[in-house]
């Protein structure tokens, strides 16, 4: 997870381990590019992957500051805080919904923050991350209740000679599925 100080904006970039830490700061890199951003700096907690001369090294490559606080710093317990915020909105969301954990908890999390961006705060006045990032309001309309019901399209339905379900040629064109993000 990776917080913005300025506009409280959250990115999630997925890791396989903690060592994978180190290809993150290419991919924020080719994000910000993306929406004309520039990363100066990258505050972090004091853990040993974040620390090593590899992930300094990228930082180097790519022009980015790396500092490291310390766990009773400001900047730490806010970061851990919107953290801690976002593990209770999933788990919200996984009890609500009556998922398996294990299953969608990735893809869950990446629609807690997608949400979470676009929701206003009273610490920016009022206004949500995703205005203070890129200037717009959100737009909201897209939203779904996540564990609601939703169709997906039989892929073969819409071949020639694909497959229907009852084997009459008759059958559903789609299959009844859960939204998760």
């Amino acid at each position: 997870v990776v917080v913005c100080r300025l506009t409280h904006y959250v990115w999630c970039f997925p890791l396989e381990s903690k060592s994978d830490s180190i290809t993150v700061i290419g991919k924020m890199v080719q994000y910000a590019q993306e929406v004309r951003l520039t990363i100066k700096s990258i505050t972090t907690d004091s853990a040993g992957e974040l620390r090593c001369p590899a992930w300094k090294r990228e930082c180097a490559v790519n022009g980015i500051k790396a500092m490291n606080i310390l766990a009773r710093e400001q900047w730490a317990s806010y970061a851990e805080r919107t953290i801690q915020i976002l593990k209770n909105d999933l788990r919200c969301m996984l009890v609500h919904a009556m998922l398996p954990i294990a299953v969608y908890t990735l893809r869950m999390f990446e629609a807690v923050v997608y949400i979470h961006n676009r929701l206003p705060t009273t610490s920016l006045k009022g206004m949500s991350p995703h205005y203070m990032m890129f200037g717009v309001a959100p737009d909201l309309s897209s939203l779904q209740i996540l564990g609601s019901t939703a169709w997906v399209m039989n892929p073969h339905s819409l071949i020639r000679g694909g497959s229907e379900y009852d084997g009459s040629g008759l059958g559903r064109r789609a299959i009844e599925g859960i939204l998760i993000g």
